[in-house]
């Protein structure tokens, strides 16, 4: 699944922050973004601790996933460490991996 929202004139931007919080804690994602420096990054990641190595687990009752003035703090999976995005700088977001609740 991708979102795709249009704002005015821009396509493709992310607004709900509570799916994109969800999904990366069900899922494995794919987030496309501006960096603050400018640079195109892609990043598969998630907040899934059964997808995170337990040397990079978070220490108990800190949370896994952050909204700090809307960044979004997750798990880098193929650099393997925690990175953060801009939810206003995401170009792309989608689900590699969907968990179905059965």
């Amino acid at each position: 699944m991708v979102i795709l929202v249009k704002r005015g004139s821009q396509v493709n931007k992310v607004d709900d922050m509570s799916y994109v919080l969800e999904s990366l804690r069900n899922n494995t994602c794919v987030v496309e973004f501006t960096k603050k420096n400018g640079e195109f990054r892609k990043m598969r990641c998630t907040t899934d601790a059964n997808k995170i190595p337990g040397y990079d687990i978070p220490e108990e009752g800190i949370a896994l996933t952050s909204e700090t003035h809307s960044a979004v703090k997750c798990y880098d999976v193929e650099a393997q460490g925690w990175r953060s995005f801009i939810i206003e700088n995401v170009l792309k977001f989608s689900l590699v991996e969907v968990v179905n609740d059965f």
